[in-house]
């Protein structure tokens, strides 16, 4: 049986910029250096990224904020233009209505002046001579 292991007394290929065992050490320190660098690139990529979603969000809130103004904004106009509208069609109705009060009093007046002026008539014509005379010798 051979106790050595394998490759033992063989030469093994060199690595750029190593030599002999100490080769493969500076293979993975460049390694984890450019591991770490990847590592580091990544992480700044994801805080860009994470950044840029924070600044939509925030646009977002925004536009969402503006639209919401707007929306009341444009109720409160309804409702003011609502309220106008109701105050105007009761001024209307109190000038309709005044205006039939007042057709009322003067045909009430006009009725009355009538009666009154055909009375006057009617008394004009019963004050005869004659009739005074009778009326007053009783």
């Amino acid at each position: 049986m051979d106790t050595q292991q394998p490759g033992a007394g063989t030469p093994q290929p060199r690595t750029q910029g190593g030599g002999g065992d100490g080769g493969g050490g500076d293979f993975t320190a460049i390694l984890t250096v450019l591991l770490s660098f990847i590592a580091l690139f990544v992480m700044v990529l994801i805080a860009i990224e994470s950044q840029k979603v924070v600044e939509k969000e925030i646009e977002t809130k925004k536009k969402m904020a503006i639209s919401e103004a707007e929306k009341n904004a444009n109720v409160s106009k309804i409702l003011m233009e609502q309220k106008l509208m109701e105050k105007d069609s009761a001024r209307r109705q109190e000038e309709i209505e005044n205006q039939m009060y007042m057709a009322r009093q003067k045909c009430l007046a006009d009725a009355d002046f009538y009666r009154v002026m055909r009375e006057a008539e009617a008394n004009k014509l019963k004050l005869t001579p004659q009739y005074l005379e009778l009326r007053y010798q009783t």
